[in-house]
Formats: C-alpha cells, sequence, structure tokens
C-alpha cells in the first residue's frame, strides 16, 4: 500500500517540511507516481517515520536516529536509551513536583511565596516548597473537582455515580492523614457540598478535622473564636473577591453556615 503527503500529515503529524528533511538526510525514499508525479511512501517509509517520531519523543537527537538508521551495528542504541531514560526520569519528577503545585494552586488560591524574596535563589526556594509545602494528592484533587461539578439538583445529582465516590471517600477515609492539608483545601471541600445539609455527619467531620488542623497552629483557640475568625464572610476588598473565585458565593456562605453548624454541634456535647 502506497501514503501520500496529505495522508501522513493527517494521520501521523509530520509536516512535509519534515518530510523532505527526512528525505534529504536519505531516511526514508518516497517513489514518485506515475501518473501525477507525487511522491508516495511505502510502508518501510512509514514504519521509518513511526520510529523517528517516537524515538523524538524520547529525547533522542536527529543526528542520533541517523546514525542508527544509517550503521546499527556501531551505534550503541543501549547507551543513548539508558542516558534518555535518566535525562525523562529527572523530566518527570520536575514537572511532577510543578503539577502538585499547580493543583494546590488551583484548589487553595495560595501562590508559594517568600517575605524576603532577596534573600533565597529562587531554585532553592522552589526545591523548599517541593519537600516541605502541603500537597494536594491527585485522588482528593479528584473528589474536589467531583464536588465541583455538581448541579443544583441534589436529586438529578445522586444518580451519578460521582457522588457516591466523593461520599465513600470521606466515609472511609483516615482523617489523621488530612492533617497536613492546608486551610484552603478543607475550604475548597466543603464549598462542593453545598447542596448537602451543613450539619451532615461528613460535612462535620470536616470541619471537625479542620478546627483540628487550626489548632495545631493556634493552640487552645475555642471554637467561638474558630468560627469567628474562619468564616469567609468576615473578608472584605480582594480577599473576599479571591475567595469568590476560588470557593463561589454559595460556597463562602456554606462554609459559614457548616462552621456554625459544628460550633453548635460541639457546644451540645
Amino acid at each position: 500500500m502506497k501514503y501520500n503527503v496529505n495522508w501522513i500529515e493527517k494521520n501521523m503529524g509530520i509536516s512535509r517540511k519534515t518530510l523532505r528533511y527526512y528525505e534529504d538526510k536519505k531516511l526514508i525514499n518516497p517513489q514518485r507516481n506515475a501518473v501525477n508525479n507525487y511522491r508516495e511512501y511505502s510502508e518501510e517509509d512509514i514504519k521509518i517515520i513511526w520510529t523517528i517520531k517516537t524515538l523524538v519523543g524520547m529525547k533522542f537527537k536527529m543526528r542520533q536516529i541517523e546514525d542508527w538508521i544509517n550503521d546499527p551495528e556501531e551505534f550503541d542504541f543501549y547507551k543513548v536509551i539508558s542516558d534518555n531514560v535518566t535525562e525523562l526520569e529527572k523530566d518527570y519528577e520536575a514537572h511532577k513536583h510543578l503539577l502538585d503545585v499547580a493543583r494546590t494552586i488551583k484548589v487553595t488560591g495560595r501562590i508559594p511565596t517568600v517575605n524576603d524574596v532577596g534573600t533565597v535563589k529562587f531554585e532553592d526556594f522552589m526545591s523548599y516548597v517541593f519537600n516541605n509545602w502541603n500537597f494536594v494528592d491527585e485522588k482528593l484533587y479528584k473528589v474536589i473537582r467531583a464536588t465541583n461539578d455538581m448541579n443544583e439538583s441534589i436529586e438529578e445529582f445522586e444518580k451519578n455515580s460521582d457522588l457516591n465516590s466523593i461520599i465513600d471517600y470521606f466515609r472511609n477515609i483516615d482523617f489523621n492523614n488530612m492533617k497536613n492539608l492546608v486551610i484552603g483545601t478543607y475550604y475548597k471541600i466543603l464549598s462542593g457540598l453545598y447542596m448537602y445539609p451543613e450539619d451532615n455527619e461528613i460535612v462535620l467531620r470536616i470541619v471537625d478535622q479542620l478546627f483540628n488542623h487550626v489548632n495545631q497552629y493556634y493552640d487552645g483557640i475555642s471554637i467561638e473564636l474558630f468560627v469567628e475568625a474562619f468564616s469567609l464572610e468576615i473578608f472584605e476588598g480582594d480577599i473576599n473577591e479571591m475567595n469568590k473565585r476560588v470557593y463561589g458565593e454559595k460556597g463562602i456562605k456554606y462554609i459559614t453556615k457548616a462552621l456554625e453548624a459544628y460550633k453548635k454541634y460541639v457546644l451540645n456535647q
């Protein structure tokens, strides 16, 4: 079977310019159609193009690919792929850290910064962030996204299997493992559950964990002061506008109600 340039562009994402380059380097050998003189690529050409694209994605340089295709016996493929795996692993770790930071910023609205920008190198600061920041893990991030996708009608949403995964997550979670979550993450979780009664068992457990989290930094804080200080409705100006963007107006009101319901629950014990 023969393939033309349009087929390769559409199905393999390889441009005409790149195909000409491969041809100039004698990596492929398209033949001319006898009728219209258009280039036609063989099955072997397609396999080579596919291989080149795969290797480029694995950090092979074109010079290395050319050497391997032209003289596979002399080319030390194992060494190059081993070196590239090391590089890809470094890239993966770097991108994984950045993804963790991005998810956490998206959830909490909090961007890592330093008080004295002139006292530390940026690389050192980011290294500190990667090693010490409280990140939102992938599983919790998916749960938070699911809560934010809830519809206005609780009856309608209860038909959605995502709801069961959210409820199961909070019913089965070891809340001791949530102690390192930043406060904004608790807010984000609560804001996504606004359709539920604020005295719901799961909601109360989340607020209870938030209260315990706050107590790590403000030892002995009273339940009254906790509710007063950590209700989002007390903020105005830019902070209020940011909170609206992150949690939504309904979410902000619901968080306040949830904190009040928790205070009532505690005081009635």
